[in-house]
Protein backbone atom coordinates (compact mmCIF):
# COMPACT_ATOMS: atom_id res chain seq x y z
CA UNK A 1 0.00 0.00 0.00
CA UNK A 2 1.43 3.40 -0.99
CA UNK A 3 0.40 6.83 0.24
CA UNK A 4 1.40 10.49 -0.01
CA UNK A 5 2.28 12.53 3.11
CA UNK A 6 1.89 16.33 3.06
CA UNK A 7 3.11 18.31 6.09
CA UNK A 8 1.71 21.66 7.13
CA UNK A 9 3.35 23.34 10.11
CA UNK A 10 3.04 26.48 12.18
CA UNK A 11 5.42 29.40 11.56
CA UNK A 12 7.64 28.20 14.42
CA UNK A 13 8.53 24.87 12.76
CA UNK A 14 10.29 24.07 9.49
CA UNK A 15 10.53 20.62 7.92
CA UNK A 16 14.14 19.32 7.59
CA UNK A 17 13.38 15.98 5.99
CA UNK A 18 12.32 12.37 6.39
CA UNK A 19 14.11 9.04 6.78
CA UNK A 20 12.38 5.81 5.87
CA UNK A 21 10.79 4.15 2.88
CA UNK A 22 9.78 7.38 1.14
CA UNK A 23 10.54 9.40 -1.98
CA UNK A 24 10.65 13.19 -2.10
CA UNK A 25 7.99 14.94 -4.18
CA UNK A 26 10.21 18.09 -4.34
CA UNK A 27 7.46 20.41 -3.17
CA UNK A 28 9.11 23.59 -1.85
CA UNK A 29 7.22 25.88 0.52
CA UNK A 30 7.87 28.45 3.23
CA UNK A 31 7.86 25.71 5.89
CA UNK A 32 10.82 23.83 4.34
CA UNK A 33 14.15 24.24 6.16
CA UNK A 34 17.46 25.01 4.47
CA UNK A 35 18.98 22.17 6.56
CA UNK A 36 18.29 18.82 4.92
CA UNK A 37 18.16 15.51 6.79
CA UNK A 38 17.49 12.36 4.79
CA UNK A 39 15.00 13.13 2.03
CA UNK A 40 14.86 16.89 2.58
CA UNK A 41 14.06 20.02 0.63
CA UNK A 42 10.32 19.27 0.54
CA UNK A 43 7.19 19.05 2.67
CA UNK A 44 5.65 16.14 0.71
CA UNK A 45 6.72 12.51 0.23
CA UNK A 46 5.39 9.39 -1.41
CA UNK A 47 5.61 6.59 1.13
CA UNK A 48 6.40 3.32 -0.58
CA UNK A 49 4.90 0.55 1.48
CA UNK A 50 2.83 1.26 4.58
CA UNK A 51 2.83 -1.84 6.74
CA UNK A 52 2.52 -2.49 10.50
CA UNK A 53 6.31 -2.91 10.76
CA UNK A 54 7.16 0.22 8.67
CA UNK A 55 8.99 3.14 10.26
CA UNK A 56 9.21 6.75 9.06
CA UNK A 57 10.98 9.58 10.89
CA UNK A 58 10.19 13.24 10.21
CA UNK A 59 12.69 15.90 11.34
CA UNK A 60 11.83 19.50 12.18
CA UNK A 61 13.77 22.69 12.86
CA UNK A 62 12.48 24.79 15.76
CA UNK A 63 12.98 28.52 15.17
CA UNK A 64 14.94 30.56 17.74
CA UNK A 65 12.09 32.31 19.58
CA UNK A 66 10.28 29.07 20.32
CA UNK A 67 13.52 27.21 21.10
CA UNK A 68 14.47 29.75 23.79
CA UNK A 69 11.00 29.53 25.35
CA UNK A 70 10.97 25.71 25.33
CA UNK A 71 14.48 25.36 26.77
CA UNK A 72 13.83 27.94 29.50
CA UNK A 73 10.67 26.16 30.68
CA UNK A 74 12.15 22.68 30.20
CA UNK A 75 15.16 23.26 32.45
CA UNK A 76 13.16 25.09 35.10
CA UNK A 77 10.66 22.27 35.70
CA UNK A 78 13.00 19.26 35.55
CA UNK A 79 15.65 17.89 37.87
CA UNK A 80 18.59 16.02 36.42
CA UNK A 81 21.03 13.61 37.98
CA UNK A 82 24.41 12.83 36.43
CA UNK A 83 25.83 9.44 37.34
Amino acid sequence: MDCILFLKTSRELKVCGAIGSCVSLAQRASNVSETELGMGGTNAWKICGVYPNSTLSIFFEVLNQVKKFLMKNFWRKKKYFII
